[in-house]
Parts: structure tokens; sequence; C-alpha cells
């Protein structure tokens, strides 16, 4: 069995038979167009190549969609490791909402934030979205949008299991 305690906004303790780990939430986060463009990355650990990580990402669900475009079936989540990717498709603006977490993070939980964190993406840049043309600098302005959905929406939702 599980127990979890609040150490900080975004990351927890998870202690089972008596050894206490630490894990993040989310690991890492991107935002990036079906065409595999960045538009936005959450990073604190690792500075990856996100053009890569964007462009491999890409590939792999337009694979997936080009073994049943009939159906337009994308992957919802990848594991890779120890890691989990979890993918919120974005389908009106073309936008993949990817997120790489523990694989002992529940992805009921990540795909609320997931969720949350589209919302917030879309509702602040719905027009620069819709006249995309490469620019991708005034994406920059969505980390303190994202901070306070990320911080914010952990602490509330721990704050209810307890």
């Amino acid at each position: 069995m599980f127990h979890i305690l609040i150490v900080s906004y975004n990351n927890c303790f998870i202690i089972k038979e008596g050894v206490e780990k630490k894990i993040d939430i989310i690991d890492e986060f991107w935002i990036f167009t079906f065409d595999g463009i960045p538009l936005f990355t959450y990073s604190p650990k690792q500075k990856e190549n996100d053009i890569i990580i964007s462009g491999f990402l890409s590939a792999v669900q337009k694979f997936c969609y080009q073994m049943n475009p009939d159906e337009h079936r994308f992957i919802n989540s990848l594991t890779l490791g120890e890691y989990l990717f979890n993918f919120l498709i974005d389908h009106k603006y073309q936008l993949f909402f990817v997120s790489k977490s523990s694989d002992e993070v529940s992805p009921k939980k990540i795909n609320k934030y997931l969720k949350d964190i589209q919302e917030g993406f879309t509702n602040q840049f719905d027009e620069a979205i819709q006249n995309f043309e490469g620019e991708i600098s005034v994406f920059e302005k969505f980390k303190p949008e994202f901070q306070k959905i990320y911080d914010g929406g952990l602490f509330q939702k721990l704050k209810r299991l307890l």
C-alpha cells in the first residue's frame, strides 16, 4: 500500500514497505505541433534537445496514425524504461501536450494536469496558434501560467487525498 505525503507543490514522497522515495509528478513537459515543432518546454533537470524529442514523439504518433488512418488513432502513452510519456492530443489546434513522469505516478493524475495545461495554453494563445508561422518566442510567456497550473493543481489534488 502506498502513502502519499505532501512535501512541496511539485513533488511527493512515496513510502512502500518502509522505503521512502521522492518523485516528481512531472519530470518534463512539452507542447509541440503535429509536425514536431516545439512550442513550449518545461525541463528543470535536463536540458534535452527539444527538437529531437518532439520530432521523435511526433514521428511515433504519425506512424500510429498511418497504421489506421480511418479511425484517427494516436497513442495515449508510451513507456520507455522507468518513464511514462503521456499524450493529450488537441485536434483543433493540431498540438500534442506531452508529459514525462515516473511510471509510479498515476496516469489519471497526469491526464488531469495535461487537460488543465491544454486549456490554459489554448485560451492564452488561441490567436497565436491559429496564425502560427514558425515564430515560437511568443509561447515563452506561458511559463508563469504553466507554473501556476502545475503548482496549484498538485497541491489541491494531494490535499484532497489526505
